[in-house]
């Protein structure tokens, strides 16, 4: 397994600058093979430890005072997992109102990967979908263990985007975060990088 993906050539200056925040390491890890792929310098990855929960994540984000503009982007990536207090809905409010970009996966991350496999529509407990991952991955799947999955799934890229777009589509406006299962958003951000990369 490569630990790192090689920079291809010298590294393009951008005049935006995005900021992901990621409340998980295998949000962090994708997202940062996903850049290096991509060769784009003016995005920075940061995850935040894993002690803070959705809307403390936020509350961190707005801390550092990075402030969204024209030339900056923030998007804050968290899972739902078992959230009885519904505090899911009060964090995408949150990032609404100060002008962030919400990554919210139900009830994890590892929905979209999945959909890089197939559509489905069925909620699938975390556990279970770490059995089937592990299963088209060849290994012990488990949460923030370094498994490569970026690039043994950047060729699915487009299916995935597409899958994640359907799903998507099946839930109203209206319906919270929190009843949102399975779903993710994570093809926003992907699609908002490749859009950088284009220029």
């Amino acid at each position: 397994m490569t630990s790192r993906l090689k920079r291809r050539g010298p590294t393009r200056k951008y005049r935006k600058t995005v900021w992901i925040f990621c409340n998980g390491h295998t949000e962090r890890l994708y997202f940062s093979d996903f850049r290096d792929d991509l060769n784009i310098s003016s995005v920075q990855i940061i995850a935040e430890s894993s002690e803070f929960n959705r809307l403390s994540l936020v509350r961190q984000v707005r801390q550092r005072g990075i402030k969204p503009s024209e030339d900056t982007e923030v998007w804050v990536v968290f899972d739902v997992d078992d959230d009885p207090s519904g505090q899911t809905n009060d964090a995408v409010a949150l990032c609404n109102r100060l002008g962030y970009k919400a990554v919210v996966s139900n009830e994890c991350f590892e929905i979209w990967l999945r959909l890089h496999f197939e559509y489905f529509d069925s909620a699938l407990h975390r556990t279970a979908l770490f059995d089937w991952l592990g299963q088209r991955f060849n290994c012990r799947y488990e949460k923030n263990k370094r498994i490569p999955t970026y690039p043994q799934l950047k060729h699915a890229l487009p299916v995935a985007i597409r899958n994640a777009k359907r799903l998507a589509a099946t839930y109203d406006d209206s319906v919270p975060h929190a009843r949102r299962n399975p779903f993710t958003n994570a093809h926003e951000l992907v699609e908002s990088l490749n859009r950088l990369k284009e220029g």
